[in-house]
């Protein structure tokens, strides 16, 4: 009579499914993710189709409910990537990633003799509005918590050892030691010298520069022209100058180079820039003769912006590096 049976099955769940993430480093915006999926069941029911011909082709429908739908514990793995992400008036953040992810677990069913179970692949796009809060660390955040100041100490090698003591600077990556020897006295010179004289050298006058002061603990700052730029301006290159011929004329001292950026790209692509920034005039005055020990680098990405980054203007101010000249 040709007979055959076909079942239909619909099965209710709301399901729950907590994930981490996980940022892939070889690829900027790739992320894993992988996590539990519980399933808790609502309702169930079934429909069993019988088709034969008897004569022509009969259609017997029987419903039926399910005895035991289960509670489904699963698994979750998955791969995604933000292909968007724009900040929203510097308090909210949104983002855009499709996503593949599969899921598999415990039998949805186990009645009439029979059980069931699968094996989801899901593909999907997700979008995401959430405050805008950063963390650089592991710690949990206390909103109480004060930085401890920074301190440079000096020591002066005169009669026996003496501290002038502690001055504070705001901010400082690292506190250095600087000892200076004194002089030791071989012979005393008389006072009165004759110093026959000597014939008179002519001297090429040198170009005028311009007129730059270098003065310890002034904060001196050079913006970049855009988001990416790390190489120096020309007005960077003159201060530099005067910079390492400061430091040459007065060993005592050291500087103080700290690189920043706006916002404009990752996290990981700020930081990289404001270090680049840094280490690029740690490579000038390298050249300059003034040594590695005497000169202090850091970068901090968009973490410490002067300004809101909310127009170019304010962008243009917190791409900066800061120059600071120490004892």
């Amino acid at each position: 009579m040709n007979t055959s049976y076909q079942n239909s099955s619909a099965l209710n769940y709301i399901s729950i499914s907590p994930y981490f993430r996980y940022e892939l480093e070889f690829l900027d915006g790739l992320f894993g993710f992988g996590g539990l999926d519980f399933d808790i069941p609502l309702s169930s029911k079934g429909e069993m189709t019988k088709q034969f011909n008897n004569s022509e082709y009969i259609d017997e429908k029987y419903s039926f409910k399910y005895n035991s739908q289960n509670f489904r514990l699963g698994l979750q793995l998955g791969v995604g990537y933000e292909i968007f992400n724009v900040n929203l008036f510097t308090t909210a953040r949104a983002n855009l990633s499709p996503y593949f992810a599969i899921h598999f677990g415990t039998n949805y069913l186990s009645d009439l003799n029979s059980s069931y179970n699968g094996v989801t692949f899901q593909l999907g796009l997700t979008l995401k509005f959430g405050p805008d809060r950063v963390t650089l660390d592991t710690h949990r955040f206390n909103p109480n918590y004060i930085e401890p100041p920074a301190y440079l100490a000096s020591l002066t090698n005169e009669i026996g050892v003496t501290f002038p003591g502690f001055r504070s600077i705001d901010p400082l990556p690292a506190a250095y030691l600087t000892h200076v020897p004194e002089p030791i006295v071989i012979a005393e010179v008389p006072k009165q010298i004759e110093v026959p004289p000597q014939k008179e050298q002519e001297i090429t006058p040198t170009p005028p520069r311009p007129n730059i002061r270098v003065r310890a603990l002034d904060t001196m700052r050079f913006s970049y022209p855009s988001s990416s730029a790390t190489d120096l301006t020309p007005a960077l290159t003159e201060y530099l100058n005067a910079v390492a011929e400061f430091l040459i004329s007065n060993p005592g001292y050291r500087v103080v180079v700290e690189g920043h950026s706006d916002d404009r790209g990752t996290t990981a692509q700020n930081l990289d820039r404001s270090i680049r920034r840094s280490v690029v005039i740690m490579q000038y005055l390298l050249s300059k003769n003034i040594p590695r020990e005497r000169i202090i680098t850091a970068g901090y990405g968009s973490v410490r912006p002067l300004v809101p980054n909310t127009t170019e203007r304010n962008r243009a101010i917190n791409r900066r590096v800061e120059i600071i000249i120490l004892r």
